[in-house]
């Protein structure tokens, strides 16, 4: 089905950004900006879909996070992985304390449920950072595109290159 019009283009370019349908979306957009025969602003549309946020990978970041940093620096959450793995390596030490010092059952159970909640904790909160980073990404993603295709519609002889590499 055709597009009867510009604006139906650009909506339909919008939504599926919106969606996180980067390859479908692009299409719709370079159609919409060349409407008119051949758009100056087409490079500038092509760079911008190139950097395009990733969908990250829930079971990725999961079997990560098995080694506390490694799940919090998939999603990009540096100090949260580094104070993850302090933790982690406090509740570890606890334990170990315990043991070697004779203290059997503080050691057992207060260093289990030490690393209990230092080691799930930190397993959960990768998974909340990737629903997060995937529900979020599009709609900045979107937000970009819009302001990009607002600016190659609205005046496309004025606008400096610099906006069109944003």
């Amino acid at each position: 089905m055709e597009p009867a019009s510009q604006e139906i283009l650009l909506l339909h370019a919008l939504t599926l950004a919106y969606a996180g349908k980067y390859d479908e979306s692009e299409l719709m957009a370079a159609r919409c900006i060349s409407w008119n025969g051949e758009s100056p602003y087409l490079d500038g549309l092509l760079a911008l879909y190139r950097q395009h946020p990733p969908v990250r990978e829930g079971v990725a970041a999961m079997v990560l996070s098995f080694l506390p940093p490694c799940g919090h620096f998939y999603n990009e959450a540096y100090g949260e992985g580094a104070a993850s793995a302090l933790l982690n390596a406090a509740a570890a030490a606890f334990t170990v304390a315990n043991l070697l010092g004779g203290y059997w059952i503080s050691g057992i159970v207060g260093g289990a449920i030490a690393l209990n909640y230092t080691f799930m904790g930190n397993m959960e909160r990768c998974q909340q950072h990737t629903e997060i980073h995937n529900n979020n990404a599009p709609l900045l993603f979107g937000d970009r595109l819009r302001e990009f295709l607002r600016h190659a519609l609205e005046e496309p002889e004025n606008m400096p290159s610099e906006t069109c590499q944003k």
